[in-house]
């Protein structure tokens, strides 16, 4: 068996490589080309066609994504939470300054917040002092509907 020390030394290098990223990173952004490269590596133990251990390294690369990627979604339950600004939205709150979208102007009050708001219906004005509904947050102004 002819083994080309370069080829070795060369998965080899790569797979360090890839370690220290996946250390720096922690978000397994590269474990599926670890272990392309310790095929191509092993590989390298077989043929000394460069050629052919890349084909290894690609195609235990895409196994690799294959295989784990049903078993992350099952593992992974990722859940939307809503945080900070998105949590307001559905709550209701008063508003301190009438809100009138045809002159651009309006405030409400919310956890102590002053945010600036806008009707959810142009034609419509809400008076100070009604209780609002959040709707939705369009850049730095909230939208509103009257309870």
């Amino acid at each position: 068996m002819d083994v080309n020390y370069f080829h070795l030394a060369l998965w080899f290098l790569i797979f360090l490589i890839l370690i220290i990223v996946e250390v720096l990173t922690i978000n397994l952004s590269t474990v599926w080309f670890i272990i392309g490269s310790v095929f191509a590596f092993f590989s390298s133990f077989f043929t000394r066609n460069l050629n052919y251990q890349i084909i290894v390294f690609i195609v235990f690369t895409i196994i690799s994504i294959i295989l784990t990627k049903r078993f992350l979604t099952k593992v992974s339950n990722f859940k939307k939470i809503n945080t900070n600004v998105d949590s307001i939205i559905g709550r209701t709150c008063l508003v301190t300054k009438d809100i009138n979208n045809l002159l651009n102007q309006g405030e409400i009050v919310i956890d102590k917040n002053i945010w600036s708001a806008l009707s959810k219906d142009d034609n419509v004005v809400i008076k100070e002092g009604t209780k609002v509904k959040i709707c939705d947050i369009k850049g730095v102004k909230v939208i509103v509907e009257e309870v």
